[in-house]
């Protein structure tokens, strides 16, 4: 019959599915059956995208790998918004990063333009978060290798034989 909103929480009450209320920190009345809470915390987070190989406008290749610091600001915004804080921000940064990167050459490729364009570009967004940091962790030109990971992989060879 209540809900309990932490105070580092915000919480949104739907009741039969229509209208929507923004629930802050402590007791709330909720009717089971009628009413669905959802509750998020909004404390600061910290998202590291995984390393990404770009190439510059000379073809070289940088390797960078990003954190981005967050906080939700409007619950129901992000819920009204968006399905995933943290896969929106994520791809947004590692497009903006190599479309950045893509366009300057490797002499004119710092780590403060990346940074700024990603900030700006994640800062336009109206979806209910607000970008506390962007840190640029690794930004290197090194030799990438890859390696294919596919169980299912095989030489053509082999491939043939085993159909």
């Amino acid at each position: 019959w209540w809900v309990i909103v932490n105070p580092w929480e915000l919480g949104v009450r739907s009741r039969a599915g229509r209208n929507s209320e923004l629930l802050n920190a402590g007791c709330h009345f909720r009717i089971p059956y009628f009413d669905t809470v959802l509750i998020q915390p909004v404390r600061e987070r910290v998202v590291n995208l995984s390393p990404q190989v770009c190439s510059t406008a000379d073809k070289e290749v940088m390797t960078v790998s990003i954190n981005i610091s967050y906080q939700i600001t409007d619950i129901a915004k992000v819920y009204n918004t968006i399905h995933n804080p943290e896969g929106t921000i994520c791809s947004i940064a590692m497009g903006e990063a190599s479309k950045v990167i893509s366009e300057m050459s490797f002499n004119e490729c710092n780590q403060s333009k990346v940074q700024h364009a990603i900030l700006d570009s994640l800062e336009k967004l109206d979806i209910g978060i607000e970008i506390m940091s962007v840190r640029i962790v690794t930004f290197a030109k090194v030799r990438t290798y890859r390696f294919i990971k596919d169980d299912h992989w095989m030489p053509d060879q082999d491939y043939e034989t085993k159909k």
